[in-house]
């Protein structure tokens, strides 16, 4: 059976009449998906949104997650609800973890663990395994969709705790839920479930290629600093002087504005090819700064800078490696496609004609005709990668192929 994917978009402002819109574009191209991925506004993370979707397609999971904005094949916006449908040789386990607000690293190993239970996977191959010819039971390989809430813990710790469960060679794309920048309440979606303190995970086995690109494209420059203290995302200090000074040192009184800080962010020296970027959110009165995700003390960090250029370059370069990844397959074998970028990418190209050159970039490598959705996100994820953890200001895209 072929790979068929079918992607949905809605403008309208009440949950039942957008579940009613997702519902029938879906089902123009695809009568029963496995797996429906819905991305909606904060305003709308309603069941009676996911009830239309559950009703017409009794027997698909549907999960996903509130947004910071949408992009879609026809461009990108705020307030608005996409959705993507895949029907094929799939099967899906679904897997809630509660309480990231109380503990996080648990949150993490519950939904990753439920989510192998409900495939009846105790053991399953990974994607680079099963590219080496190495199989078990000649079991297809499993791949991992994570959507977490945010504002109530360590992203990071969270995603560690689902590393632990699926270990470090498990394919696991994602993002961490937004509220249009209202920084309130985020939200995640199991079937017809809408969930404010947790995480939900989708492990899919199936006999096709799905990967994964990750690129920021950001440039490190000459402001180089060493953490001297932090805890978790908040850090205190940078070469022992609050980092809310150091912020001011460089971009003047402007440096301690929140609306400002979130285009200058910090990059962690790693051994990967670009330092992970960081996302400053708020200063506090301390002189502290919380950041999108963690951390740690003692790591070297540079300010970055965002050239625009750079910045949908960079999205050009993830798609072509989530195409590599699969194998290089033709345009017309790449069903469906994910895109999970930073809200802070929103701000730093300025404008919806420049946003929008992001999906513009993505068609170019996966084809006018293929099936693209995705959201703005308050942390993107993405492994297996050197470290656990969450990325900022980064583009990771997802792409479902009927390569095999």
């Amino acid at each position: 059976m072929s790979l068929k994917a079918s992607s949905a978009f809605s403008k309208r402002d009440e949950p039942s009449k957008i579940g009613q819109d997702l519902r029938d574009q879906i089902g123009q191209d695809v009568s029963n998906p496995e797996i429906i991925f819905v991305f909606t506004s904060s305003e709308y993370a309603d069941e009676a949104l996911l009830s239309e979707l559950g009703e017409a397609y009794e027997d698909s999971r549907i999960i996903g997650s509130s947004t910071g904005g949408e992009l879609y094949n026809g461009g990108i916006g705020t307030g608005n609800s996409v959705a993507i449908a895949l029907e094929g040789e799939l099967e899906v386990g679904v897997g809630v973890g509660r309480g990231i607000s109380v503990d996080e690293h648990e949150a993490g190993m519950t939904a990753a663990g439920k989510a192998l239970a409900d495939l009846n996977e105790g053991h399953y191959v990974t994607n680079e395994l099963h590219k080496r010819g190495i199989e078990w039971e000649e079991k297809n390989p499993v791949s991992f969709s994570v959507f977490s809430t945010a504002l109530t813990g360590n992203g990071s710790e969270v995603i560690r705790g689902v590393q632990e469960v699926l270990g470090r060679g498990a394919q696991v794309t994602g993002g961490i839920a937004g509220d249009d920048w209202k920084l309130d309440k985020t939200f995640v979606y199991r079937d017809g479930e809408v969930i404010a303190d947790g995480l939900v995970v989708a492990a899919i086995d199936s006999r096709y290629q799905t990967s994964h690109g990750v690129k920021h494209g950001l440039e490190k420059t000459e402001n180089q600093y060493r953490v001297t203290d932090s805890e978790a995302n908040v850090v205190n200090e940078l070469d022992d002087k609050s980092a809310a000074d150091v912020y001011e040192d460089v971009f003047g009184p402007k440096g301690r504005t929140a609306n400002f800080i979130m285009t200058k962010p910090l990059g962690i020296e790693t051994a990967e090819d670009e330092p992970r970027a960081r996302d400053p959110l708020d200063v506090r009165d301390d002189g502290s700064i919380m950041f999108a995700a963690e951390i740690q003390e003692g790591s070297l960090v540079y300010m970055l800078e965002s050239p625009e250029k750079q910045v949908i370059e960079a999205t050009r370069t993830a798609a072509k490696k989530a195409v590599e990844s699969a194998g290089n397959p033709d345009k017309e074998d790449i069903k469906g496609v994910i895109m999970h970028d930073c809200v802070c990418r929103w701000n730093c190209l300025k404008n919806d004609e420049t946003r929008e050159k992001e999906v513009e970039a993505v068609k170019k490598v996966v084809g006018e005709e293929t099936d693209i959705v995705g959201w703005y996100t308050y942390g993107e994820i993405a492994l297996p990668r050197a470290l656990a953890g969450v990325h900022n200001q980064t583009m990771v895209l997802q792409i479902f192929t009927e390569s095999e």
